[in-house]
């Protein structure tokens, strides 16, 4: 047996008595004539699962079991003998052992393939194992399963690979329809009638010949591009009431909304996320770069992925959605661009993403084209929808869409169906976004829409509007900063983040002092939110920018945004420009008592604070506290407690320190508030610290920790883990702090921020503990573990610590 496999071994010596499972797999696929590669296609398996289960080193699921019976054209009755013998219950010698291709001719039941009239694909497939599976397991379960999705998503090929797939289950064969130049609902029959080659007399007859022809016979039709010929879907479904063995795969744009049928949403390829970094090993396994890969070759021979142009790959795979037409049109024109020169030209993709091969049908030579296809078949007010919702960015609520996108000839009242009806025809996508659908179009959708809108002169209109929406949707959510209410307004601007960059864009380039003065008040409700999140420089810039542009505006429009730049500043460590920003936005704030004056004092006690003038401190402190409690306002009297008993924590009063934390955790947990909780039980974390109490710091900095992450605040986050850290230290866990403390010196950094001195000192208590255990090196290299942790893997780190 020198030289043979042990399988081969088996196979040459016709062992067939004691035969396992995977040999008897391996002999059924040759009889065949299927590689492993085609074989794990057709079930949607890996290779290396294919592979290991001829190894007999791994048993298929019962639902993979089912899916290889079917390809390997199993008998009815071996059927079950053969599932049983590959989930291990009981042995292969039920089944009939099939030829070797050595071993002549292979028997009718396995060799003989259905009639089909599918066209052989010019080009590999590329992925889609998990959608083959998913519409082979459905058209297990349905009669009529329709693959939808946008222009370009490869939904044909999908279909014809599924068709291809599923033919051995067809034993009267698979007849592909295409319908593409099909635009009269009453010739879809006879286009049928001809690609089964039903030849009738008399057009009436038509129905029943066709009723006649696939009497009790066991067929698919394929019907390709049903999009234009829906009218035609009640008479196409009726087919199947008389043909009880007929089943139906349809390709179109929207679904055919008749009864009994099984919609597919056909979803972009995989596609990696241009802003993480991966080697290339991991990018070139993303189907969308495989095709563009692919694709790319075929043009020019010697293309290749490379550290030079793979995040160039990656943002062109991102940027077309991960669709396939366009993908091709892209690599094409490697002919010509690198990658990188082809991103520089993405601006006007359309424009570039032309000339397809010449054998395509004309919709499908340019990605404009094939959109315009789509576009042409909408009614007026779904044109007119689709062109003002390229005025969002990233998506949008049904909400924003009826408040930016109605007026003549949409009426509000008619947004929710129009957009519902852009939704069934595949040009706009919705995705539950919690309790609230989520809509979005694909970029390459988006820009056409775009251009439409600029050709209807509507483009200044809708983003006025646009801009109106989202300064009033700042102004609802800038009061819920501070209350029970918080993370789930702070979720929501989070969500609507680039609308909102967009909104402060088009703003600024108004040039107008009505666009101007929008703006600022926009800037001026983001405040605290930038804050919060830790967007410091992204705000700050966008605050400086509209008071430069609103500079002649009056003081009280330009105060907001005034103190805006001051929050921001604080938290960026720059003391001169918080004073400075603040200072001027009380000066020009009307007399009288306001929340934005209560909070101005406050951080001008901050400011004080943090440069350890704890007298001035104190004293802006008090004032802000007394103004907040005039105003009812409980976050303002809690927060200024808390700053309060920072000051008496920097002068060792700390059972005052401990009194004002308790009044001020009592009313943020009566207000239900997460941050001011966690900002409260920090504060108490870190006066038990003080006094090396080290159980009541591990308490209050586990809950606080917890309870911070519901606010999204990592800059808070990156404070409460040195206060972690310095739990691990009190408890001898020196190379944990250590990373802990590397770990906040990360999330800082990211944010672009700079730990001020007052909280640089217990951090720098913290560093010198762990150095004078660890050593320099040890600390070092700990620190460093920190700066590269993953989220998960950190926080791990911290429930150990606080659980000793």
């Amino acid at each position: 047996m020198d030289g043979l496999s042990g399988s081969d071994a088996l196979e040459s010596a016709g062992m067939t008595e004691t035969a396992s499972f995977g040999y008897w797999l391996r002999r059924r696929r040759k009889a065949l004539d299927l590689t492993q590669e085609m074989l794990a296609r057709r079930v949607g398996a890996a290779v290396v699962t294919i592979q290991k289960i001829e190894a007999d080193e791994r048993r298929p699921s019962r639902q993979l079991a089912e899916l290889l019976a079917d390809e390997l054209v199993v008998p009815p009755e071996e059927r079950a003998a053969f599932i049983a013998a590959a989930r291990g219950e009981r042995a292969t010698t039920h089944l009939n052992l099939p030829n070797s291709p050595t071993e002549g001719p292979v028997p009718e039941p396995f060799g003989a393939q259905p009639p089909h009239n599918l066209p052989l694909p010019p080009t590999p497939f590329v992925g889609r194992a998990p959608e083959l599976a998913e519409t082979a397991r459905l058209l297990g379960t349905t009669r009529l399963l329709t693959l939808t999705g946008p222009a370009g998503s490869g939904k044909t090929r999908l279909g014809l690979e599924l068709a291809r797939t599923v033919l051995p289950g067809f034993p009267d064969g698979v007849t592909f329809v295409p319908l593409a130049a099909v635009t009269d609902p009453a010739q879809v029959f006879p286009t049928i009638a001809n690609a089964l080659q039903v030849k009738t007399p008399d057009a009436d007859a038509q129905t029943d010949a066709l009723i006649g022809h696939l009497a009790d016979r066991h067929v698919l039709l394929l019907l390709d591009n049903f999009e234009q010929v829906t009218a035609a879907a009640p008479a196409v479904a009726g087919l199947l009431v008389h043909l009880p063995y007929l089943c139906l795969l349809v390709t179109s744009r929207e679904a055919l909304r008749v009864r009994g049928e099984q919609e597919y949403s056909v979803p972009p390829l995989t596609r990696p996320d241009p802003r993480r970094r991966e080697p290339i090993e991991s990018l070139a396994r993303y189907e969308a770069v495989e095709l563009f890969v692919q694709r790319a070759q075929a043009a020019r021979p010697d293309f290749v992925l490379t550290p030079e142009n793979a995040a160039a790959v990656a943002e062109i795979c991102s940027q077309l959605d991960g669709l396939p037409l366009a993908l091709e049109l892209a690599a094409a024109r490697v002919r010509v661009f690198t990658p990188q020169g082809l991103l520089a030209r993405f601006s006007r993709r359309l424009d570039l993403l032309v000339d397809g091969p010449r054998d395509l049908p004309d919709r499908q030579r340019s990605l404009h084209h094939a959109i315009r296809w789509s576009y042409d078949l909408l009614t007026v007010e779904e044109q007119v929808l689709l062109d003002r919702l390229a005025v969002f960015v990233n998506g949008w609520m049904m909400a924003a869409a009826e408040a930016v996108c109605a007026g003549d000839p949409l009426a509000q009242n008619a947004v929710l169906e129009t957009l519902s009806s852009l939704v069934a025809k595949s040009l706009a996508q919705a995705t539950v976004a919690g309790p609230e659908t989520r809509f979005t179009l694909l970029e390459t959708i988006r820009e056409f829409a775009r251009e439409r809108l600029a050709e209807r002169d509507e483009t200044t209109a809708l983003q006025n509007r646009h801009l109106d929406y989202y300064a009033a949707l700042v102004a609802q959510a800038e009061p819920h900063f501070f209350d029970a209410e918080q993370a789930v307004w702070l979720d929501r601007l989070e969500a609507e983040h680039d609308n909102i960059h967009a909104a402060l864009q088009w703003g600024l380039a108004a040039g107008d002092g009505t666009s101007a003065a929008r703006t600022l008040r926009l800037v001026a409700g983001l405040g605290w939110f930038w804050h919060l999140r830790g967007y410091w420089s992204e705000g700050r810039t966008w605050a400086e920018a509209a008071l430069r542009r609103g500079e002649a505006l009056p003081g009280e429009t330009r105060a907001g945004a005034l103190l805006a730049v001051g929050i921001l500043a604080w938290a960026q460590g720059d003391f001169a420009a918080t004073r400075a920003g603040l200072t001027e936005g009380l000066r020009l704030l009307s007399t009288g008592e306001s929340h934005p004056r209560a909070h101005a004092l406050g951080l001008l006690g901050l400011v004080n604070l943090y440069e350890y003038r704890l007298d001035e401190a104190q004293s802006f402190f008090e004032e802000s506290l007394a103004l907040f409690r005039r105003l009812d306002d409980g976050f303002g009297v809690g927060v200024s407690l808390i700053r309060l008993a920072i000051v008496a924590n920097q002068r060792e009063a700390y059972e005052r320190a401990d009194a004002l934390n308790d009044e001020a955790l009592a009313i943020f947990r009566h207000l239900d508030n997460p941050w001011g909780i966690a900002t409260a039980l920090g504060n108490m974390g870190e006066t038990a610290l003080a006094q090396a109490r080290w159980a009541e710091a591990a308490t209050c900095y586990q809950e606080a920790l917890i309870t911070m992450r519901r606010t999204g605040s990592r800059w808070y986050e990156s404070l409460l883990l040195v206060g972690v850290a310095g739990v691990a230290i009190g408890r001898g866990l020196d190379v944990e702090g250590a990373q802990l403390l590397g770990v906040g010196d990360a999330l800082l950094r990211r944010m672009h921020g700079r730990r001020p001195q007052i909280d640089r000192q217990l951090y720098e208590r913290c560093e010198a503990a762990a150095l004078a255990r660890l050593g320099n090196e040890r600390y070092r290299t700990a620190w460093e573990q920190g700066h590269a942790l993953s989220e998960a893997d950190w926080l791990g780190i911290a429930e150990y610590v606080l659980s000793q």
